[in-house]
């Protein structure tokens, strides 16, 4: 059975002639190579038409012998599970499932906007510097003064982020009956070394701070071996605290839809 791929890939190297490189290692010596076929606002478009469920590919620049490379570091490796249309990028071995969010502002700008509502007596606001840049992490969730909550998530590879829970009925694309009008997709900013890996949201939650659970959902990236905070004891004068898990996200889904971590909201 043959099936056709499409592979996007978003060329943050710069290459001149962007090639599509597949081999697999099934004991079979298979390579071939592939020119786009066109672009689009991520970058160029790749349809591979190929009979293995499975391959690995990378990227070069250009047909010549003398082509450059990338890294072998960022091999990908292809299974059907992940679906007919898959997105590469440059300096990451990851593949999403999902076209991967853009960071649409910087930490630093989002803090600003938020500055004036938070609270300044007997609260304690996440304080660790992104990066010398004189802004607090904004992490976890954070009680400000207008009656929203901010949430904050350290994710440097994901390519999606929703933030679910009893103020939506914990929707977002993995739940069972999903209802996108619910979805809280999180916003992608520049945050530790000005690199795209903070995810924020905000919402106005209509019910009691101390009924609120809430869930991380993360689409692609989670091959990358990150903390995972188990629990925080609650400090006197702190705005919130967190119960944190990685878990999987109703299991029945591949492991490629995506995964989500817990907490508890608490005044």
């Amino acid at each position: 059975m043959r099936d056709v791929i499409r592979i996007h890939y978003d060329n943050q190297n710069d290459f001149s002639e962007p090639i599509l490189w597949v081999w697999v290692t099934d004991g079979a010596t298979l390579e071939k190579e592939a020119a786009p076929v066109g672009k689009d606002d991520f970058g160029y478009i790749f349809d591979l038409e190929y009979n293995r469920s499975s391959f690995h590919f990378c990227f070069k620049d250009g047909v010549e012998p003398a082509a450059l490379w990338e890294d072998k570091s960022y091999n990908r490796h292809y299974e059907r599970r992940f679906g007919p249309e898959v997105w590469a990028m440059a300096g990451r071995h990851n593949l999403y499932n999902v076209l991967p969010a853009r960071p649409a502002v910087n930490a630093k700008t989002y803090y600003e906007s938020i500055k004036p509502f938070i609270n300044k007596e007997n609260f304690h606001f996440p304080d660790t510097d992104v990066s010398g840049l004189q802004v607090p992490s904004m992490l976890g969730a954070n009680i400000l003064t207008d009656g929203s909550v901010l949430f904050g998530f350290f994710h440097p590879r994901a390519g999606r982020v929703y933030l679910t829970g009893t103020f939506n009925d914990f929707q977002c694309p993995g739940h069972q009956s999903p209802q996108p009008e619910q979805f809280r997709e999180m916003e992608l900013c520049r945050g530790f070394y000005y690199q795209p890996n903070l995810w924020l949201a905000r919402v106005f939650p209509q019910q009691p701070l101390e009924e609120i659970l809430y869930k991380f959902y993360v689409q692609g990236g989670l091959g990358v071996a990150l903390p995972r905070l188990t629990s925080v004891t609650l400090i006197p004068g702190c705005s919130v605290m967190i119960l944190c898990t990685a878990t999987p996200w109703w299991s029945t889904r591949p492991a490629s839809s995506g995964r989500m971590g817990t907490g508890k909201l608490r005044p």
